[in-house]
């Protein structure tokens, strides 16, 4: 079963998130549809998401309904930049199809392999 584990860091103004076990397309609808009813995060959310140990059940298909959802949950947010680390070849190439067919005015998204290099993007 899949698991989502989210923090928000205060001291970095970062919404944390998890992805546990599989990743499946409406997993990632709900993810924004829950940001996009949620009013306690900054509306200039920036978030990482760590999909590492995550079991990709997204196929190209799936990428076109998930930012539609996307695009519901920016509209409640000034800005919602997204860092994503991924480290085994195909959860990479999904994500990145996602970033780059995810072209909203106000949304941001990049892949990486590393913590670090995510969080340098992020702080920026």
């Amino acid at each position: 079963m899949s698991r989502l584990i989210t923090t928000f860091d205060n001291s970095l103004g970062i919404l944390i998130l998890t992805v546990e076990n599989q990743l499946a397309k409406q997993f990632v609808i709900d993810y924004y549809n829950g940001l996009a009813k949620n009013n306690e995060y900054p509306r200039d959310l920036r978030v990482i998401c760590f999909v590492t140990t995550t079991n990709y059940q997204i196929r190209p298909e799936d990428i076109d309904e998930m930012v539609d959802s996307l695009k519901q949950a920016s509209g409640n947010y000034e800005r919602l930049t997204e860092a994503f680390v991924a480290e085994d070849p195909y959860s990479t190439v999904i994500t990145t199809l996602f970033s780059e067919k995810a072209q909203i005015r106000n949304y941001r998204s990049k892949v990486f392999s590393t913590k670090e290099a995510a969080l340098k993007w992020l702080l920026d």
